[in-house]
């Protein structure tokens, strides 16, 4: 059985976060594993296949009054376009899906997975990034190769997945090693609204510093990636970003740049040049800047004397800032 964004999820659905709503109508308000039964010589073997959509109140509400964590809630259940920047598979893997497929279908063995649909793109961004989505369906469909960035929402977005990760008890703080990160692994805990305090107060006092530095760092990388790329692109994809976005010119506008494969992971590799004689140089921003062959040169001369290594993407760098403040 495949439950999709199942209100009853232990510890993300909306009517186990109210236990106490549903047991007053005599409602189970969480969902029970799979079992087995047997009557008249006959064998009944189930597995329960849960899957939610990241944010989604349904399924994947706050566990805290966190109001940004709810906003975002709301926002999500509201705007479900919010996955089109593009997901990932958090919780249950495919490969752990088919497995435990395998195992009911050749062995009887039970199973209950839960899996969460995480989008990259924030649903509370999401009225500031539509328009963007829109556009580029529209330019797409007339066959045109010209495409509208969301620098605002860029910028934000760093600072608001603090505020709205928070709100969960699966959020990997700095003093856990992780960066204000979800692991989406706590599905199949119970966990009533606000009976689990999803921040230590340690934690909680160093949210508003962490934030701050998160929006410095999102709007310095948006203003530099605006400044170099511009606030329209050419791709020839609809999607997924191009490798190297250039600004709008003559040239780039009559002219399709090839793409190179884009990854749908949030933290995925370093994307290829698009071209020879264009060197992308990855900015802190979702695009990447394009640089001439002389700069290009200058930049790996000075990482070869220097041994820097190649500058990662935002996201990543506004988390090690967040954690290298809390080490310190």
């Amino acid at each position: 059985m495949v439950l999709l964004d199942n209100p009853f999820t232990p510890n993300g659905g909306i009517i186990a976060r109210f236990p106490f709503a549903a047991e007053f109508f005599g409602i189970d308000p969480v969902t029970q594993t799979a079992q087995s039964g047997q009557s008249e010589g006959l064998r009944f073997n189930s597995g329960f296949l849960n899957v939610a959509l990241g944010y989604n109140p349904s399924a994947d509400s706050p566990a805290s009054f966190n109001p940004i964590s709810w906003a975002n809630s709301f926002t999500a259940g509201l705007l479900p376009t919010y996955l089109l920047g593009g997901f990932d598979i958090k919780g249950a893997s495919l490969g752990a899906i088919l497995a435990n497929l395998a195992g009911l279908i050749l062995a009887g063995s039970t199973f209950t997975s839960y899996s969460t649909v995480v989008p990259n793109d924030l649903p509370l961004l999401e009225p500031m990034r539509l328009p963007a989505p829109l556009f580029n369906l529209a330019s797409y469909a007339l066959g045109s190769d010209l495409r509208l960035s969301a620098p605002v929402a860029d910028a934000l977005q760093p600072a608001f997945e603090i505020m709205v990760n928070t709100g969960y008890t699966d959020v990997q703080t700095p003093s856990e090693g992780g960066t204000y990160n979800r692991t989406y692994d706590k599905s199949a805990v119970p966990t009533p609204l606000w009976t689990e305090a999803p921040l230590t107060l340690q934690e909680s006092l160093a949210v508003p510093g962490d934030v701050l530095q998160a929006l410095w760092d999102g709007t310095v990388a948006s203003v530099q990636n605006l400044i170099a790329n511009g606030l329209f692109y050419t791709d020839s994809g609809l999607l997924a970003p191009a490798a190297a976005v250039p600004a709008p010119t003559a040239a780039t506008l009559a002219k399709v740049q090839p793409r190179a494969a884009a990854s749908s992971e949030v933290d995925g590799p370093e994307v290829k040049a698009v071209s020879d004689d264009i060197t992308p140089i990855r900015s802190k921003a979702g695009h990447s800047q394009k640089a001439s062959p002389a700069a290009a040169a200058a930049e790996s001369d000075e990482g070869a004397t220097h041994g820097n290594a190649p500058k990662s993407d935002h996201k990543d760098s506004s988390k090690r800032g967040h954690s290298s403040r809390r080490a310190g």
